[in-house]
């Protein structure tokens, strides 16, 4: 076990190093880091009680906040040591899903340009005080994930540049290190021609899920609403789609029936493919691809893939919950930057272990004591057998 732990150390040097940032400054980053896995907290002063420094705690988290707020702290260097770091590994996963998420921070007052979110977890979708996160993970068909890009935004900084610019931007980067081979999946908050001409502009394989509300043509020239033809187009293939069960936290299946059409969206010079599948006591779920659909199983694999996203949904979930970023305190908006990618570092490294490592992860996820045989996302049980060996070792 304390090889493993020192491999990690050695992990979280490498990618500070890459960043060109100074010795005091990696070694901040590396103590946060171990502090986040430690202590499941973004608290400064639980970050500062983990390391069990000998120093007094203020003093502690004075160096920590301190070093967080210099502009010379280089949350953009730091990002793309990691994507240096991480991409071999995720180069060889097949999808790659980007999703917008929230930072609530609900009692939130003197947060720098804090913001107003919707926040997704509540059902109500309330309005709330906090930050705009891109999240971009890299996962495969056993719904393993690998976190690749994290940066929180605010639309009330003077620096904003637009919510499609912002989003944009990552893509490009992780591009840049990834190459193009994946499938990219969005979700219905990217149904727009401006992030499809996007897309075929970097050259991607995209599905992306529709809103329903735009018109398409098809290949006989007829141009219809999207929801009448969804409504209507044939879905006489059935497919068994993978689910977590809640009662159970097993994997089940539930069938879906699906059909499929070549299309064209006016004003986008691009031959795509609808994809729809039908579910039972839900409504249908309109998929548009720039991808040529071969044949039934070709699209069978296509919405395999988008469904697969739950995995990088749950990766998102975890991320708030294991490292505590939404219990943040720090409240200078570059310090808030920064410790949110270091969060996602934490992350990142034990998700590279659970992919690379398998056989030292099993045998980290033994040392558990575990209520579910089984789990899909094992990635709770690594974190939770690192901090133990972490505890063993303050």
């Amino acid at each position: 076990m304390g090889k493993t732990i020192r491999r990690m150390r050695e992990s979280v040097q490498k990618i500070v190093k890459r960043a060109g940032l100074t010795r005091a400054q990696r070694r901040l980053a590396a103590d946060i880091v171990r502090g986040i896995s430690q202590s499941e907290s973004c608290h400064l002063s639980q970050i500062g009680r983990a390391l069990g420094q000998s120093v007094p705690l203020k003093a502690t988290e004075h160096r920590l906040s301190e070093g967080l707020a210099r502009p010379s702290f280089s949350e953009a260097a730091l990002a793309e040591a990691y994507l240096d770091v991480v991409a071999p590994t995720a180069r060889r996963m097949p999808f790659v899903a980007v999703d917008p998420t929230e930072l609530v921070k609900r009692y939130g007052r003197d947060f720098e340009h804090l913001d107003t979110v919707r926040d997704a977890s509540d059902r109500r979708k309330h309005l709330e005080p906090g930050y705009w996160a891109v999240r971009i993970e890299a996962t495969d068909h056993g719904n393993q994930t690998l976190p690749l890009y994290t940066e929180v935004f605010s639309t009330k900084e003077p620096k904003y540049a637009g919510w499609n610019e912002t989003f944009e931007t990552a893509v490009r980067r992780v591009v840049s290190h990834l190459g193009r081979s994946a499938t990219w999946l969005f979700d219905r908050a990217f149904d727009g021609l401006h992030w499809m001409r996007v897309c075929q502009d970097q050259g991607l394989q995209w599905v992306i899920r529709q809103q329903q509300t735009r018109h398409i043509e098809l290949a006989d020239g007829s141009r219809h609403l999207m929801s009448n033809l969804v409504s209507t187009l044939r879905c006489p293939y059935e497919q068994w789609v993978p689910y977590v069960n809640k009662k159970t936290h097993e994997m089940d299946f539930y069938c879906v029936e699906y059909g499929y059409a070549p299309v064209r969206v006016p004003d986008l010079d691009a031959p795509l493919y609808l994809i729809v599948v039908r579910r039972a006591n839900r409504e249908p779920l309109a998929l548009l691809t720039n991808v040529r659909v071969r044949s039934k199983t070709h699209a069978a694999q296509l919405l395999l893939a988008y469904m697969r996203r739950w995995g990088a949904e749950e990766g998102i979930r975890f991320w708030k919950q294991k490292t505590g970023i939404e219990g943040l305190r720090v409240r200078n908006y570059h310090s808030i930057r920064c410790l949110a990618l270091l969060a996602m570092v934490a992350h990142g490294l034990q998700a590279l272990l659970l992919l690379t490592r398998p056989a030292i992860a099993r045998r980290i996820m033994a040392t558990v004591k575990a209520f579910i045989p089984e789990v899909p996302f094992m990635q709770y049980r690594l974190w939770d057998g690192i901090r133990n060996a972490l505890l063993a070792e303050a």
